[in-house]
């Protein structure tokens, strides 16, 4: 969806129930323009849900039941990979099953296209170093989880490197809720301070940043 509001052409892939609330989301995407033509419809299976629980300071607690979204296989991505033929950039996550997210990765590179992942949520099963990820977008605490410490300043971007090899990664970005953003390249390591806002909840802030930086990168490839 934040695709789409920053003016971009989304294609989704992923799994749905055939209950009231499947119904009701594919409609949804679809009225805002998506194009839902990898999304699957399963029978018997409930839709995945996610339950919300938001404190006074606008931070959350999400405890999500994954219905549908395992089902989600690489076999039904390469039905589609014309999909992928098509894109400027392919961006994944891992809330479904991990051979679906590698297989779509893999697909795009060896199309030559952009590939990010937004490793929410982080998955121990995940192959890193076995393919390739242009962009890796995790918060502060998957960085601590995947690097073994807290990222506190751009002065370590070698250290910082040195373990994006190891990961497979081109480029890192750890998004640090009111905190600048760190971005570590491998020629250059930037701090972007985010704009002052009253947080009122912070659900979906990790997409929303996913979703518009996929955009604007296809856009301008600038960093």
């Amino acid at each position: 969806m934040a695709v789409q509001r920053q003016g971009g052409v989304a294609s989704v892939f992923g799994c749905i129930g055939d209950d009231a609330g499947g119904r009701a989301y594919l409609d949804y995407l679809l009225q805002h323009g998506l194009i839902c033509s990898g999304v699957q419809r399963l029978t018997d299976v409930q839709t995945g849900r996610a339950y919300v629980c938001v404190r006074p300071d606008g931070l959350n607690t999400i405890v999500s039941a994954a219905g549908a979204n395992v089902h989600l296989s690489a076999d039904m991505v390469m039905e589609h990979a014309g999909t992928i033929t098509g894109a400027d950039v392919v961006l994944c996550q891992l809330e479904v099953p991990v051979e679906a997210t590698v297989c779509a990765l893999q697909v795009a590179s060896d199309l030559g296209k952009t590939t990010i992942l937004n490793a929410s949520p982080l998955n121990p099963e995940f192959p890193w170093g076995q393919v390739p990820i242009d962009f890796l977008i995790v918060n502060e605490l998957e960085a601590a989880t995947l690097l073994g410490y807290f990222v506190e300043s751009t002065q370590e971007a070698s250290t910082v490197r040195s373990q994006m090899a190891d990961l497979g990664v081109g480029n890192l970005i750890i998004t640090r809720g009111s905190e600048p953003t760190f971005l570590f390249g491998t020629h250059q390591a930037l701090k972007v301070p985010p704009p002052t806002v009253e947080v009122v909840d912070s659900t979906g802030a990790g997409d929303a940043f996913a979703g518009v930086f996929a955009v604007h990168w296809a856009r301008t490839h600038d960093l």
